[in-house]
């Protein structure tokens, strides 16, 4: 089997806990992001991701499974779609990684559960999906819950808000052009696929405001690429055994795996208002993750 779940544990549980870790790898990626961004441009943090996460995915290889050399092959053809999925994960990445310079980690993280609203609203529209009602509901609910936490406004739409809703956009296009992509390849060779291409994609903007790094910095690259891999993998896992509407609730997991690392590190301290909306956020997740165990909803 190419994952990491075993077949006892049923196909929603799977899901979950696969979506779970990708939201979490997602969110700790975002604060070693800012802490990294004391030192480099977000150009440059991206090139770094990228170029770590292509390392960490490639010893991953032989560990995730056992054909690894004849899926290296396979990650060397690289169809015209995964280019496409590549570039828009750059743009989102340049999005996002700039953003987190410039607001507060909680706010970043709200503000990119427009993301799981753009893929659920792609998955029907693009590729055909039938999105069941709880479905529509838990992604209704995670925006209710962004709502709240946002409350009286996103700082009328201001230039940060503006950036990570793109960056939502970007990668919500890419999600869905890898949800593509999986029906008839492996997980892992996505990941390698993606890996290489946004390495390339991204080296150029890099280059253009390219400064050596310290050795710390070197070091939370690294971190930052491995991370990155996991999240990737494991996000490309879910996609292989479910629908890209169906994953899209658990990645409101991100905000509370965000609240406390933004506490310890910057002091970023969350408010009712995050408290209450991450609870609409998760209540509306369960509810779906309940309703995919039943045969009809």
């Amino acid at each position: 089997m190419d994952g990491l779940t075993p077949k006892t544990i049923s196909t929603p549980v799977r899901v979950v806990l696969l979506c779970l870790c990708a939201a979490t790898a997602g969110a700790l990626g975002n604060v070693v992001v800012r802490l990294m961004g004391a030192e480099l441009d977000s150009f440059q943090i991206a090139f770094f991701r990228n170029l770590f996460g292509l390392v960490s995915a490639a010893i991953l290889l032989p560990l995730l499974a056992a054909r690894g050399g004849s899926m290296l092959v396979d990650a060397l053809a690289i169809p015209g779609r995964m280019w496409i999925a590549a570039s828009l994960n750059v743009v989102s990445m340049f999005c996002f990684f700039s953003a987190v310079a410039m607001m507060g980690l909680a706010d970043l993280t709200a503000l990119s559960f427009a993301g799981p609203v753009w893929s659920t609203i792609g998955a029907a529209f693009i590729l055909g999906e039938t999105v069941r009602r709880s479905r529509w509901i838990a992604t209704l609910g995670g925006l209710v819950g962004v709502l709240v936490i946002l409350r009286p406004g996103l700082g009328a739409l201001s230039l940060p808000a503006l950036v990570v809703l793109t960056g939502t956009v970007a990668f919500a296009l890419s999600s869905l052009t890898v949800k593509v992509a999986s029906r008839n390849q492996a997980a892992l060779v996505i990941v390698l696929q993606m890996s290489m291409l946004m390495t390339l994609i991204s080296f150029g903007p890099a280059l253009a405001v390219w400064r050596w790094p310290s050795l710390e910095v070197w070091l939370w690259g690294a971190l930052l690429g491995s991370l990155a891999t996991l999240g990737w993998y494991m996000l490309t896992r879910a996609l292989t055994i479910a629908d890209a509407s169906a994953i899209q609730p658990y990645d409101f997991a991100r905000l509370p795996a965000t609240i406390l690392p933004a506490y310890l590190l910057f002091g970023e301290v969350p408010d009712a208002f995050a408290i209450l909306g991450s609870l609409i956020i998760f209540g509306a997740a369960f509810y779906a993750s309940r309703q995919e165990r039943r045969p009809t909803v």
